[in-house]
């Protein structure tokens, strides 16, 4: 266990392996309607996960609670999404509004603490939390909306409307000084009713100064019963801020992502262990970030809190391990965090007892692994066999001691069928990998070398394919010898086995080389009795001794020093026409002992 915690900054070199795949952003018409946007919501109220499908589009969602406005105005979802012109906001209600509806935003872009406006827009009463005070406030109502700055002046407007779905609202980045998308913003978000003299605010007569009808809030703690607007600004002050990143196209990326996973790996062998990997495009710095099979705040497994200090540089990445002093014992290094206190080198996780109330232990029938920032975004949730937690789709049948790793791409669909592929045992050295050849242990985890790679598999050469060492199809794997090149090894039909086996039986009984048995598998085979080594369909005798006979030094060198004695000799490209069935081989091991020994009868 350590107790005072350092900063770790990871360097970029991991970047090109682990690089995100381009996220598509989809286009925004502020009409009201819903059509363009995800259907999926947050896993339970008063929480926000960022949201995606096999598009990868990227959405902020919020779930609000229904019930805790103070007027009519009960705004039940939040929704953002970013693209290469602006940033989108779909508002949803849990009874049409009334006309005075008007929903503000107040965006922080450069993130830097008490440097825009202090509060909303006509609402002196109500404070932005300090570090989160923006430099623009967004406006909006079902005829439109303004975007203005901190001295109340309006510097832009946009398209807003209220249609049969809720209130939806596009900003160009233009229209917040941009000329493209930010690497970043923190927001917050109120529901109020605009007041001018036919629409008076609609709030109830709580004694509170303050205008807002409903906010965006988890007040009182996971735990609590009462999640109501009223106590979140009863102090004046509106808390609950997010914070957004944006990467190539504009859209919202998972910032802090799984991006390998070994969940149900015993002690021995190093223990569970996971590793995060900024996908954003700057520094995140991970204070109150946090990890955990407890996805929904006061549940029942648990969720920890990485320790202060921790930065991690784009592309770069971190390693949680379940037991540190196991992980070091079988890795020979430490992890970046340790859930429990097993290690003195490793920095302890924080368990947050208010957000999970039991003990990190994965479910082998099913569970989830979460990733929440520091404002309690849910950022990514990996799920496996029997859980769908907050709408992903799980990834089927994860065994024990098996490690998976994000597809090579940075696919990320909240698809675990899509996303993650198993990459076998965890590894420490590459002797632990199933076959060294083609794979190498990679960060704790066997990983492909390029296919094509020249290998050796047996007496046969061959070419790495997906981590595995695949023979020349044209070698043959009992005697390293190339198989003839005939259409006659392509027999698999009924008749041709037969026939096969026919001759085989008839070989095997003793008869002479000059006897039927001999003439049968010639005939089966094509070969002629001419005597200067001519055939029908192709086949040369001559050509195939000489191929038999031919140095194999070369391929020796290709293959990772294999003894020049051994090996398939045929250099030609791989065969589509060599036996795959075993039906094929059996075949095509009779029609080469008849050629052999009908060579033999040429001398």
């Amino acid at each position: 266990m350590r107790s005072v915690h350092f900063a770790v900054v990871l360097a970029t070199a991991l970047a090109p392996s682990i690089a995100p795949s381009i996220a598509l952003a989809h286009p925004i018409v502020p009409d009201g309607r819903a059509n363009e946007w995800l259907a999926r919501d947050a896993p339970a109220p008063d929480s926000a996960f960022i949201v995606r499908d096999r598009e990868e589009p990227g959405e902020f969602v919020w779930r609000d609670s229904t019930g805790d406005a103070r007027g009519a105005i009960d705004v039940t979802q939040l929704r953002v999404h970013g693209n290469p012109d602006g940033i989108g906001v779909f508002v949803r209600f849990a009874a049409p509004p009334p006309a005075c509806a008007m929903v503000q935003l107040a965006i922080d872009l450069d993130r830097a603490p008490s440097s825009g406006a202090v509060t909303f827009d006509r609402d002196t009463s109500t404070q932005i939390r300090a570090d989160s005070r923006p430099e623009f406030i967004v406006v909006a109502t079902g005829s439109g909306g303004v975007v203005r700055d901190p001295a109340g002046r309006s510097v832009a407007t946009f398209g807003a409307s209220v249609g049969v779905d809720g209130l939806e609202l596009f900003v160009p980045w233009m229209a917040l000084g941009r000329a493209g998308w930010p690497t970043g913003v923190r927001f917050t978000t109120a529901a109020y009713c605009a007041s001018d003299g036919a629409n008076p605010d609609v709030v109830s007569s709580d004694a509170l100064s303050s205008r807002v009808v409903d906010a965006m809030t988890d007040y009182g703690g996971p735990s609590a019963g009462t999640r109501h607007t009223r106590d979140e600004i009863s102090d004046g002050t509106l808390d609950k801020v997010f914070s957004l990143h944006f990467v190539t196209s504009g859209t919202i990326p998972t910032a802090l992502a799984l991006q390998r996973v070994a969940p149900m790996v015993d002690r021995v062998r190093g223990g569970a262990w996971f590793e995060l990997t900024n996908r954003t495009g700057e520094a995140l710095s991970l204070d109150g970030y946090a990890f955990g099979d407890e996805g929904v705040a006061g549940g029942p497994d648990a969720l920890f809190a990485i320790p202060s200090g921790i930065t991690v540089m784009p592309g770069a990445s971190i390693t949680i391990a379940e037991d540190g002093a196991a992980y070091r014992a079988v890795y020979g290094r430490a992890a970046t965090v340790e859930l429990g206190a097993t290690d003195p080198a490793t920095p302890d996780a924080i368990a947050l007892s208010t957000r999970g109330r039991g003990t990190f232990s994965i479910d082998p029938a099913g569970d989830e692994l979460v990733v929440f920032d520091a404002e309690r975004t849910l950022l990514d949730a990996f799920t496996f066999n029997a859980s769908s937690f907050g709408g992903t789709a799980p990834y089927p049948a994860l065994a024990r001691n098996v490690a998976l790793t994000r597809n090579p791409t940075g696919l990320d669909t909240d698809d675990g069928r899509l996303d993650f592929y198993p990459a076998g045992a965890p590894c420490a050295i590459d002797d632990h990998c199933e076959d060294r050849q083609c794979s190498f242990c990679d960060r704790g985890l066997c990983s492909d070398r390029p296919d094509g790679l020249r290998c050796a598999t047996g007496l046969c050469s061959g070419q790495c394919s997906v981590g595995r060492c695949e023979r020349e199809p044209s070698c043959d794997p009992d005697s390293g010898d190339a198989y003839p090149a005939t259409d006659a090894t392509d027999a698999t039909d009924a008749d041709d086995v037969a026939d096969a086996r026919d001759a085989s039986a008839t070989m095997d009984s003793g008869r002479d080389d000059s006897g039927s048995a001999t003439d049968a598998a010639r005939d089966a085979s094509g070969v002629t009795d001419s005597s200067d080594g001519s055939v029908r369909d192709g086949m040369d005798l001559d050509a195939i001794d000489g191929s038999r006979d031919a140095t194999t030094s070369d391929i020796a060198a290709d293959a990772g020093a294999r003894p020049p004695s051994v090996g398939c000799a045929c250099r030609s490209a791989a065969r589509t026409d060599a036996p795959t069935k075993p039906a094929s081989i059996l075949w095509s091991i009779v029609v080469i002992a008849a050629l052999r020994r009908r060579r033999a009868r040429f001398y």
